[in-house]
């Protein structure tokens, strides 16, 4: 994936989660899309392909039948970070091309895309307002971080949060939760009704997902499985938004947790992956209960290719 070589200075979150991810992961979160998993029946899971670590990614879409396909085919041309819209009918996407990554929008089928902001920044990692009619997305400009919304027509473009990244929107459409750069990283809880914000957690914290309740948030966090900064791995952590504990849904000293995101009925998290190798990476799609408890269900490994970012549609 391009967004593996060139995504090393658009990275969100604290200045220990940048050091770590000096590897071919620390590039690949940079893009990563937040979202929120809006209240729903599970349908397809919508996926970012690419045929090694190193090569442009294209979003592909699994139905719930297990058929697989790919929406977008831009040789040349990173496309990655699908999230879907609360009817599930269109997908935000990050399109980058060269060194400007773009939000861009599409069907689910694939069909009609179409620029919605092209900002002479990156921008990056999509997700919807609850209504449909608008994104909320991160804008990086020289190690600065924005987290801004903009309707789906490309209007209205507006800053919501300084300094954060891995923006998400509760299905109630009450708060803008957001990964906090520096001080102590962490999640940020903004309120969009009075504009209070509040400190949710400390720590590393990317990759947000609100369960379709809207009580907790899945993430991705790096943690220590051993003795000391060096055994620092990548986990999977949920929190609820009244206690702001996290615990652990998946950690391993062996493997990394990464991109997590709720199903519409609140029942499982798909996630990615990682496994290593000397001088080799490796990611695919995983499944397991919103416990925590792994289960099977995730979309279809395709050997030789390394799959990233799921998302779920939602059915109403």
């Amino acid at each position: 994936m391009n967004s593996l070589r060139n995504s090393d200075r658009r990275l969100p979150a604290a200045t220990a989660f940048i050091l770590i991810l000096s590897s071919l992961l620390a590039l690949l979160l940079l893009a990563a899309a937040a979202q929120a998993s809006l209240p729903g029946r599970n349908g397809a899971i919508a996926f970012a392909r690419s045929s090694s670590a190193r090569s442009p990614s294209d979003i592909w879409i699994q139905s719930r039948s297990g058929k697989q396909r790919r929406l977008t085919t831009s040789p040349g041309v990173e496309e990655t970070s699908p999230a879907f819209s609360p009817d599930g009918r269109l997908i935000a996407y990050v399109r980058r091309e060269g060194e400007d990554a773009d939000i861009w929008l599409m069907r689910s089928d694939g069909t009609e895309k179409r620029v919605v902001v092209d900002t002479a920044e990156d921008d990056l990692q999509p997700s919807f307002f609850p209504g449909g009619q608008s994104l909320v997305f991160t804008i990086y400009d020289e190690g600065s971080w924005t987290v801004d919304s903009v309707r789906i027509d490309g209007s209205g473009l507006r800053p919501q949060v300084f300094d954060g990244s891995s923006p998400v929107i509760s299905p109630n459409g009450r708060w803008l939760a957001y990964s906090r750069e520096g001080d102590g990283g962490g999640i940020g809880l903004r309120n969009l009704r009075t504009r209070e914000i509040r400190r949710l957690t400390k720590g590393s914290a990317q990759e947000l997902d609100f369960s379709p309740d809207g009580r907790r948030l899945v993430f991705t966090g790096q943690r220590r499985c051993g003795g000391g900064d060096r055994h620092l791995r990548f986990a999977l952590l949920s929190v609820g938004l009244n206690d702001g504990r996290p615990r652990f849904l998946r950690r391993s000293c062996s493997q990394e947790f990464i991109s997590p995101a709720w199903s519409p009925d609140g029942r499982m998290i798909v996630f990615t992956q990682k496994t290593s190798k000397p001088g080799q990476l490796h990611f695919k799609l995983a499944m397991l209960t919103a416990g925590g408890a792994p289960t099977g269900g995730a979309p279809a490994h395709r050997p030789g290719t390394e799959e990233i970012f799921p998302a779920w549609q939602p059915l109403r």
